[in-house]
């Protein structure tokens, strides 16, 4: 079993390391570069991702957190899963942003950068298949 997997990410350069990452280890994805297209889809079709892997920070005035908070206590729990994995993939590197994201009901946190591995995050995906 292969897990579908929602990605958000704005930057190209982040997409196709991300995206590679994700491919490698045998999962597929929908790609979204902004937070409206990404809910579009989930309420379009919930059941047809396994997680969610989103960017911390978008242009113009979007942010992951916002996106989580939306999905986790926007309204739309009736038809999202509440307990859609969600993954934070971000490049901040803070304590108070893992936190954050934590507390708003992030299930993993990723630092992401080129000279990062994002093994950390393709374990945690890998759970879910056993799961």
């Amino acid at each position: 079993m292969s897990l579908h997997i929602l990605f958000l990410e704005d930057t190209p350069m982040m997409v196709e390391f991300v995206g590679t990452a994700l491919k490698e280890a045998g999962f597929t994805y929908d790609h979204f570069p902004n937070p409206n297209q990404a809910v579009h889809a989930l309420l379009e079709k919930p059941k047809h991702y396994d997680a969610v892997v989103s960017d911390w920070e978008m242009p113009p005035m979007c942010d992951g957190l916002t996106f989580l908070m939306d999905i986790r206590y926007g309204g739309n729990e009736d038809i999202i899963p509440k307990d859609m994995p969600f993954i934070m993939c971000t490049g901040w590197d803070c304590d108070q942003h893992k936190e954050d994201a934590i507390e708003a009901g992030a299930n993993f946190y990723q630092v992401k950068s080129l000279g990062e591995s994002l093994q950390p995050m393709i374990n945690y995906l890998n759970t879910l298949i056993r799961n």
